[in-house]
């Protein structure tokens, strides 16, 4: 599967599952619906049957959560946050790619036009070669400069071929990075970034801290795990629920009235163990089935403790404490390798700025020099090896202004993913 189209389907996955935990914390807000339906012998005030006839009891309650500690509010909250930080993680997929891909593209155009660049230097050299091997044989040429110029046409060839292995490696490594096959044919314009960076590298790094996709989605997982800890802190504390009934029983289903309650109901955790309190005001009415004769109202209280029951939120809590450290770390991680990778990128474009323009001097004496190197040897006082080496100069030269533009370029288009700018590029002529 194309890497993409995996990191695609991913983050939709991902995103489903937000969107069920932020639902599902939503629904928590809502009271709990219990309904139980059953049919089974008749019972006195103890539980015990007392004859064979069956009787139908339909049975419905309805907690509502009051006080949670702030829990339900903490674990929406934090699904809120799930769902947001899908984006985020979104984009910081995309910037992963495009870091990877740009300086494979660039390297690709690099290798490509310095191959290209060698191809014509070595018909030119193989051609003052021949000139060289025409002249030993007339006369006019020492055996020495022959064997200078095909020395530097060995050299030219290693230099060809050594720029086409890495422009094929490059190809093989792009078309991975894109998700295509390796006999697909792909086909390349060489395009320079349309961005202007700030004056300074601090307004650069200013622009990627506010809006780099790596640091905002670690920000944003920061953020995700805090909310984790505040669920877990609110584990502890004491939780209030109001629970409504309202019953009925009889021979025929549903059965008469039976009864109506209200109760409130207190859950406290404390270390491995637990404690209910609830008061319990119930209405019931006369249902000669279970043996009430008249109607009546009971109030019930009590208290149950449980121990070593599982319910300490200690693993829970220490969980989300590493989870938001790891978070906070990986805040801070990212904020200085990005720091450091903007600083670095700024000088090598500054770096790449001034060699490209001391390539470009050197290409310009380098012609003239070859100019001169021809005129020479037209006048039969310069050897094609001589030539040969003012076009070998004036190609290394060239060569190297070519590498300098792509590498500005490839500085100038990392420059402007990290800070958090659209990258826009156009075709370079």
């Amino acid at each position: 599967m194309p890497r993409r189209l995996h990191k695609m389907l991913l983050g939709q996955s991902m995103e489903a599952w937000e969107k069920e935990k932020l639902a599902a914390a939503q629904r928590r807000f809502f009271p709990r619906l219990d309904v139980d339906l059953a049919n089974q012998p008749k019972v006195d005030y103890f539980g015990r049957p007392v004859d064979d006839r069956e009787t139908y009891t339909s049975d419905l309650k309805l907690t509502q959560p009051l006080y949670t500690g702030g829990q339900l509010t903490a674990r929406h909250d934090q699904a809120k946050q799930g769902l947001a930080k899908v984006g985020l993680s979104e984009a910081k997929s995309r910037l992963e790619v495009a870091l990877e891909v740009v300086p494979v593209y660039y390297k690709l155009l690099s290798a490509r036009q310095v191959a290209t660049l060698g191809q014509d230097l070595s018909a030119k050299a193989a051609e003052l070669v021949q000139g060289a091997r025409q002249g030993v044989k007339e006369g006019y040429q020492r055996l020495e400069d022959l064997l200078h110029a095909e020395a530097r046409l060995l050299e030219v060839s290693y230099k060809v071929a050594d720029n086409q292995s890495q422009a094929r490696a490059a190809g093989v490594r792009l078309k991975e990075l894109l998700g295509l096959e390796r006999e697909q044919a792909l086909e390349l314009k060489p395009q320079m970034p349309e961005y202007a960076p700030p004056d300074s590298s601090e307004g650069l790094l200013g622009q990627a801290l506010k809006k780099n996709a790596s640091l905002l989605q670690a920000q944003s997982e920061e953020l995700y795990q805090s909310l984790g800890l505040s669920v877990a802190e609110t584990l502890s504390m004491p939780r209030l629920s109001l629970v409504g009934r309202y019953g009925m029983e009889g021979e025929e289903f549903p059965g008469p009235d039976k009864y109506s309650g209200v109760m409130l109901q207190m859950d406290i955790s404390f270390g491995d163990a637990s404690a209910k309190t609830y008061y319990d005001y119930e209405h019931q009415k006369q249902n000669e089935t279970s043996f009430y004769f008249r109607d009546q109202e009971l109030h019930r209280k009590g208290l149950k403790l449980s121990f070593l029951d599982g319910s300490s939120p200690a693993v829970s809590l220490a969980e989300a404490r590493y989870l938001r450290k790891k978070a906070h770390d990986e805040v801070r991680d990212t904020r200085a390798k990005l720091q450091t990778q903007i600083m670095s990128l700024w000088e090598e474009l500054k770096r790449h700025d001034d060699l490209h323009e001391l390539a470009g001097k050197q290409v310009e004496l380098g012609g003239e020099r070859v100019a001169v190197a021809r005129a020479k040897r037209e006048a039969g006082t310069a050897t094609p090896a001589e030539v040969l080496e003012r076009e070998m100069d004036l190609a290394e030269a060239r060569a190297k202004m070519i590498q300098a533009g792509h590498e500005r370029h490839r500085a100038l288009a990392l420059l402007c993913l990290l800070s958090g700018q659209a990258l826009a590029c156009k075709d370079v002529k």
